[in-house]
C-alpha cells in the first residue's frame, strides 16, 4: 500500500504520508482531509497556518502588553476562527453514521467554535465601543 509513497511525494507531499497520520482520532473530517470534496477543509486548514496561528501569537503577546492596536486583529480572528469551526460542525452534524459518535465530535469541534465566536462579539463591542468613545469625543471639542 505504501510502496508508491517515495513516488507519490515528488509529485504531491501531502497524499504521499500514510492516512493514518491524519485520522489519528474517529474524526471524519480528518480522515476524509485529502479527498477532493473537502478541498474547502484543506483550505482552512492552510488558513489557519498562514492566518489564524501567526495571529493567535501576536495576540497574546499584544494582550499581554495591554496593547489596545490589536483588538481589530483579535475581533477578524475570532470571526474567522468561528466560521471555519461551524463549517466543520455543520459537516459533522449532517454526515451520515455518526450518531454514536456525535457527542465526542461535538465536545471536540464545539469549545474551538464557541471560544472564538465570544472573541469575535466581546472585541467587536470592545472596538464599537471605542469608536463611539473618539466619536463623542470629537463632537464635544
Amino acid at each position: 500500500m505504501y510502496a508508491n509513497v517515495p513516488l507519490q511525494a515528488k509529485s504531491d507531499p501531502l497524499t504521499a504520508r500514510p492516512p493514518v497520520l491524519y485520522a489519528q482520532r474517529d474524526d471524519p473530517l480528518l480522515q476524509n482531509a485529502l479527498s477532493p470534496l473537502f478541498a474547502w477543509f484543506q483550505s482552512f486548514i492552510i488558513l489557519e497556518i498562514v492566518f489564524q496561528l501567526p495571529v493567535f501569537f501576536l495576540g497574546v503577546q499584544g494582550l499581554l502588553r495591554g496593547n489596545k492596536a490589536i483588538y481589530p486583529l483579535l475581533a477578524l480572528y475570532g470571526a474567522s476562527s468561528a466560521t471555519t469551526t461551524w463549517a466543520c460542525l455543520a459537516t459533522v452534524l449532517t454526515m451520515p453514521g455518526l450518531k454514536a459518535q456525535l457527542p465526542v465530535l461535538l465536545a471536540s469541534y464545539a469549545p474551538f467554535f464557541l471560544v472564538p465566536l465570544a472573541m469575535a462579539v466581546d472585541y467587536g463591542i470592545r472596538l464599537t465601543e471605542m469608536a463611539g468613545a473618539v466619536s463623542d469625543k470629537s463632537k464635544t471639542e
